[in-house]
């Protein structure tokens, strides 16, 4: 088993097990995405990667992470998003875009930023989950092939998660019924044939954190279909630093985990991706930074192992 054999899902598949994950690069408007994201993501596309996740995109004004986020809270932001998608498409690459909330996180300077999960009331998260639902209907107008919901790395979902920072009193004091009503409503208005990805970590409890991780997943299972394994709650492990740094949380969430497992985190190299992969460790490999120095990393691999798939303007560098 290689990163070069197709991946094949019921709701997604791919023409290999590469992915690039969704990288912040701040560099929207209102929102709104322009020609430096068609160049950028464009250039992963040309790289010959199987799955490309578009950076984190914002359910509401101002849940925007800050003001170079992307958004998909208005009509108008589907527009460039679909021709993105409609060029990356043309490539042969499958296309996600990562739905989130910033809430305490988010570094607008003025807005109604959420600083507190225990304050917000039960019509609070309602409206909340209605804005998913709408962000999901316009990704998938814009035609993108997966949503993936951002569930860790301390924002507003994580939040509801992490037992050290959820103290609620109400039902939502269950990350699993906070979680289930959010997805079903994403579900709404997401097409059932189209794949829904859950980015979520370990690490939300003091105890043991996988098993923790593991319950969650088992209890929303019929409601996602791909799971990528990230950092977690408030107090985030390992400094993002190391090589595949966050390979032994994705084995463990793994093992008891119903569904395909994408493992992300410090994997440069083409040889441990293929061990990774071989072992069963994970199913799809995330590869971020080393993407971002050398777009044309697969084309790499290519040349270690058949050249033939190459694109062909591109393969008089690669002789």
């Amino acid at each position: 088993m290689n990163l070069m054999q197709p991946f094949v899902s019921e709701k997604l598949t791919l023409k290999n097990k590469l992915v690039y994950p969704p990288v912040r690069i701040k560099r929207a408007a209102d929102g709104y995405a322009n020609y430096f994201h068609l160049a950028h993501y464009m250039s992963f596309a040309v790289g010959q990667v199987g799955l490309i996740i578009m950076e984190e995109c914002a359910v509401t004004a101002d849940g925007r992470l800050g003001s170079g986020a992307l958004g998909l809270y208005e009509g108008g932001h589907v527009t460039m998003l679909a021709q993105i998608v409609a060029m990356l498409q043309n490539e042969g690459s499958k296309v996600a875009i990562q739905l989130n909330h910033a809430g305490s996180k988010s570094r607008l300077e003025s807005g109604n930023i959420i600083q507190d999960i225990n304050a917000l009331t039960a019509e609070d998260i309602t409206a909340l989950f209605d804005c998913y639902t709408h962000a999901a209907a316009r990704a998938d107008k814009a035609g993108f092939d997966a949503v993936e919901i951002m569930a860790s790395h301390e924002f507003l979902i994580s939040q509801f998660i992490d037992r050290r920072t959820n103290q609620r009193s109400d039902k939502y004091a269950d990350p699993v019924i906070f979680l289930t009503e959010l997805l079903t409503a994403v579900r709404k208005s997401w097409p059932e044939d189209k794949a829904v990805i859950l980015r979520i970590g370990t690490r939300y409890c003091e105890e043991d954190s996988i098993s923790f991780t593991q319950k969650i997943l088992r209890n929303i299972n019929p409601l996602i279909d791909i799971v990528h394994i990230s950092n977690g709650g408030s107090q985030m492990h390992g400094t993002n630093k190391g090589v595949a740094y966050q390979l032994e949380d994705t084995k463990g969430v793994k093992k008891g985990c119903e569904k395909p497992v994408i493992v992300v985190g410090g994997i440069r190299d083409h040889q441990l991706a293929d061990e990774i992969l071989e072992h069963q460790y994970a199913d799809l490999i995330a590869v971020g930074r080393g993407l971002l120095r050398n777009p044309n990393w697969y084309l790499e691999y290519l040349l270690k192992y058949d050249r033939k798939l190459i694109p062909r303007p591109y393969i008089r560098a690669f002789r």
